[in-house]
């Protein structure tokens, strides 16, 4: 199920009790149960965000002189065993596996295909990331 631009959807059941797992790149996964009530139609949940995923979206699009710190806010959040995926999606469907290091490095270079960075999901450890996965969306087609 989707949500609409304004991040709303619909449930119609005959069930007394419903129960979804709400999962953004941008906000913590997370299992929502509801009892529902007939004369109660329209609820809002709030969501806890994803401060590392949006933390690393930011670092992505960050003015390049301040590359030290995104290296050390970078290496703060991610476990020194960090699994991090990128994923292929256009005309070759594949994945490629960095450790921390190489993603810090590679997300701290001066490059302009960073800028379209987008996390499709992470899991934790210890309150840091030990696996993420990312994706760069091609924004304009390539020029020879």
């Amino acid at each position: 199920m989707s949500c609409d631009s304004n991040g709303c959807f619909s449930i119609h059941t005959g069930r007394p009790r419903v129960s979804f797992v709400v999962k953004s790149p941008y906000y913590r996964t997370d299992t929502i149960t509801r009892i529902l009530n007939r004369t109660e139609r329209n609820e809002t949940i709030p969501l806890k965000t994803n401060d590392y995923a949006l933390m690393i979206n930011y670092l992505s699009h960050a003015n390049i002189e301040d590359w030290k710190a995104r290296r050390e806010h970078l290496d703060a959040i991610l476990l020194d065993d960090a699994m991090i995926y990128q994923v292929f999606v256009d005309e070759k469907l594949g994945m490629e596996l960095y450790n921390k290091w190489e993603f810090i490095n590679k997300i701290t270079l001066p490059s302009k295909g960073l800028r379209d960075l987008e996390i499709i999901e992470m899991t934790y450890r210890e309150d840091r990331i030990s696996k993420l996965w990312f994706k760069q969306v091609i924004t304009e087609a390539p020029q020879n």
